[in-house]
Order: structure tokens, then C-alpha cells, then sequence
């Protein structure tokens, strides 16, 4: 997508905006009753437009976060997309290569 010089402010300050929704949702995901449900959030460009993207596993979970109040008047602006591994899964996998890591000895540096 081509941006006019004209055009940057406003997406710069919507890019801005999608940052604070960000920051008022990644605490709400990583509640106990959310965070086997999803998988991350990342600000992308969809169709020419900015989004604020949510990587999901549960239909019904992406439902209940829209309707907490301090989602739902943000739902025009987030664009959920279906993953396979939820944040806490990831979390495991990635303790799990650390402690393989801290494992493995170097010789000879």
C-alpha cells in the first residue's frame, strides 16, 4: 500500500492507536480464562487497511473477549485469525528450548 505524504499523520496516529489497544489487550489475553485460547497479537496491514491482529484458537473465547467492555468498542479494528498454538503453548516450547540450552556445555570456546 502507498501512502501520500498527506496520508502519514493519520497513519501514523493510527498506528499509535492500534499500539495503546495493544497495551489494553495483551493483559486481557494473558488471564487464565484466555491464555490457552490465543496466540498473540501483532498490528499488520489486511486489504489496505491497519488492523490490529488476533491469533486465536476458540471460536466461543473470541466472542467473550469482544463482548468485555473494554474490547468491544474496538472490535471494528481487530482482525482475528486462526492459529494453532495458544501463548501459553508457545511459552512451554520456548521454556523447554531454553532448558535444553542451559543444558548443552560449550567446549573448546
Amino acid at each position: 500500500m502507498e501512502i501520500n505524504d498527506t496520508e502519514v499523520p493519520t497513519s501514523l496516529e493510527l498506528e499509535k492507536f492500534l499500539t495503546v489497544m495493544d497495551d489494553i489487550l495483551r493483559p486481557i489475553l494473558a488471564k487464565d480464562e484466555f491464555i490457552s485460547n490465543f496466540g498473540g497479537t501483532y498490528i499488520d496491514l489486511i486489504e489496505d487497511e491497519l488492523y490490529l491482529v488476533v491469533n486465536y484458537l476458540n471460536d466461543s473465547k473470541v466472542d467473550e473477549l469482544l463482548k468485555l467492555p473494554q474490547i468491544s468498542p474496538y472490535e471494528n479494528f481487530l482482525y482475528f485469525l486462526k492459529a494453532n498454538k495458544s501463548m501459553s503453548q508457545m511459552k512451554y516450547n520456548f521454556d523447554k528450548i531454553a532448558a535444553i540450552t542451559q543444558s548443552l556445555k560449550p567446549q573448546d570456546v
